[in-house]
């Protein structure tokens, strides 16, 4: 039995989970998916409902009947060889992501956290919907394309704007402040709304002292936390992918 990492081969995050889950004495496979295809190959043949076959990398092979959890940590985009065309370019891309990206998410395994579901949360406005039935303050949301609604909604109060995909717009490269606290229930309840196993919860806090609900990052970066308080974050999710393999 082992644990699949999906992760860049440069994540101290990723290092550090190795380094976790082999003290435990679990067998941990490591991967970069832009390896695929030209460095990492696949071979499944479906049995009995499931897939048995292997993933191969010039120095490993893994069997993927064995796998029971995976840790979907940050796999990066397909590399495909420069010779194709923009055409065979798109057509490989499709045909890597329901290839190679369709078997792994058929794995009846433990995943942090399963692609589909995190697919369904880069939806914004599903996570405030979500959010709000499972208790957690959610501002006062507009989500429009009319310019006339965006001057009607500001008339009420201060409003502020929020982009609804991952873009940001970063200034300078200072952590001004860093809070940890116990987890309610109504966030529980939200990660479990989505189908989360792990998810980075973003609130802005009011004047008041009003916490309020942004959105869940699946895939939200926890390594400085660990540093800044000794939260045992590492083991926790090592602690977890192990009891998926047992």
């Amino acid at each position: 039995m082992s644990v699949l990492i999906l992760a860049a081969e440069r994540d101290p995050s990723a290092d550090t989970m190795v380094l976790a889950l082999e003290t435990r004495r679990v067998e941990v496979h490591r991967i970069d998916t832009s390896w695929f295809p030209t460095q990492l190959s696949l071979s499944a043949q479906l049995r009995g409902g499931g897939w048995a076959g292997h993933l191969r990398t010039p120095h490993r092979t893994i069997d993927l009947e064995e796998i029971h959890a995976v840790w979907y940590r940050s796999p990066r985009a397909y590399r495909f060889s420069p010779e194709l065309n923009s055409a065979e370019l798109e057509h490989a891309k499709v045909e890597a992501k329901y290839g190679l990206g369709g078997v792994l998410m058929s794995l009846p395994a433990r995943w942090v956290n399963h692609p589909a579901r995190l697919a369904d949360s880069a939806y914004k406005p599903f996570q405030l919907a979500v959010a709000a039935r499972c208790g957690l303050r959610v501002a006062d949301t507009l989500i429009t394309n009319r310019p006339a609604s965006v001057e009607e909604f500001a008339t009420e109060g201060p409003a502020v704007t929020k982009m609804l995909g991952a873009i940001s717009i970063v200034e300078g490269d200072v952590r001004k402040f860093a809070h940890t606290a116990i987890v309610d229930e109504a966030a529980l309840r939200d990660i479990r709304g989505i189908e989360h196993t792990y998810g980075a919860l973003d609130f802005v806090i009011g004047p008041d002292d009003t916490w309020t609900f942004l959105e869940i990052n699946a895939a939200g970066q926890y390594g400085w936390i660990e540093v800044e308080t000794g939260a045992p974050l590492t083991d926790q999710l090592a602690d977890l992918l192990t009891k998926g393999t047992q």
